[in-house]
């Protein structure tokens, strides 16, 4: 028998949050801290929403908050900094200095998949989307300036959240960094799309009691069939779809390319191996997906939505030279990917 021990993978992008900058030629004289004036932004969960019913380039939610909310100020109200030479400043995110745009305004790219940042000024000068640079002799903050990021959909959207930094103000001409942006914690959203797990999450097959001289002149035994079963729940709508894939691993030699299991160090009998078929193929094995992305080696399962499924697939052991008898087990793990 060979044992699968089940692993699930979902589609979605590592961020590594954003440290606020070095301060340059900038200085802080009221600053509590010694730091980088920070205006903190409250996290928020969208909570769950129909993906599909928003288009490409609108807003699906919004936060704002006052500039002079600096947290680590003596006085939030008006705070100042000096950054000698100065003859302006610029307002723009930080995750890309160069936002795409989308109906008509500026988008910068979050760490989230189909998830986007427009982020304004709603009163003061200048009024309107970053970046925008504009002409200074003094940074100061005050509290008659409001900022306001929306979460934009810039394509499909995948569940995730964002933290850290996300944009900040930079002195001109010398673009030193004199306030950050960041979140109060983690910004969450949630698609409303339907989430999927293995029903049996170690699975085991029985491969029965195999007398050498049954296996075939070709070199394989007889396959013994199985499946692999998900269930899915959670979509809004009950119907929405998506694509789903799986990939296997040789868990005793993780690094095997090829169509064959390694049989576990436990294992007695050498000279036969374990293959999987999908469709009367045999699988082929590599490392499982790390960043949402299929691998050559994935297997398309086709589409899923809302419910139960079983895959039906089959292991059979393949020879591989002089066959000597004993328990010849194999494990791989298998990771569902779904977009």
């Amino acid at each position: 028998m060979f044992k699968i021990i089940a692993t699930l993978g979902l589609a979605m992008a590592l961020w590594v949050p954003q440290h606020a900058k070095a301060a340059g030629e900038c200085t802080f004289p009221m600053s509590t801290d010694g730091q980088m004036p920070r205006i903190r932004f409250p996290a928020f969960d969208s909570g769950q929403f129909d993906p599909d019913a928003i288009d490409v380039g609108d807003t699906f939610a919004s936060t704002q908050q006052p500039q002079a909310a600096v947290e680590n100020s003596t006085n939030p109200t008006r705070t100042t900094v000096s950054c000698p030479g100065k003859t302006g400043h610029t307002v723009r995110g930080t995750t890309a200095p160069a936002p795409t745009t989308l109906k008509g305004r500026p988008v910068y790219p979050s760490s989230i998949p189909g998830v986007g940042l427009a982020i304004k000024y709603t009163s003061c000068a200048p009024v309107g989307w970053w970046p925008a640079s504009m002409a200074t002799s003094a940074q100061t903050l005050t509290s008659g300036c409001v900022i306001r990021v929306e979460l934009v959909k810039t394509g499909p959207i995948s569940s995730g959240s964002m933290s850290g930094e996300f944009a900040g103000l930079f002195s001109l001409p010398s673009g030193s960094q004199f306030v950050s942006l960041v979140w109060s914690g983690e910004v969450h959203v949630t698609p409303a799309v339907p989430t999927c797990a293995p029903t049996v999450v170690d699975k085991v097959v029985n491969m029965g009691r195999i007398e050498a001289s049954s296996i075939t002149d070709d070199g394989y035994s007889n396959a013994v069939p199985f499946t692999m079963d998900v269930g899915c729940s959670g979509g809004v709508p009950a119907n929405k779809t998506q694509q789903m894939s799986v990939t296997f691993t040789d868990a005793t030699n993780t690094t095997n390319t090829t169509d064959r299991l390694t049989l576990t160090s436990a294992s007695a009998a050498t000279g036969v191996k374990v293959q999987l078929l999908k469709g009367g193929t045999p699988v082929t094995f590599g490392t499982a997906p790390t960043n949402g992305l299929d691998k050559p080696n994935s297997i398309a399962l086709g589409t899923i939505q809302n419910g139960s499924y079983s895959f039906p697939m089959a292991a059979r052991y393949v020879q591989t030279g002089p066959v000597t008898p004993g328990v010849a087990n194999a494990m791989a793990t298998f990771v569902f990917m779904y977009h």
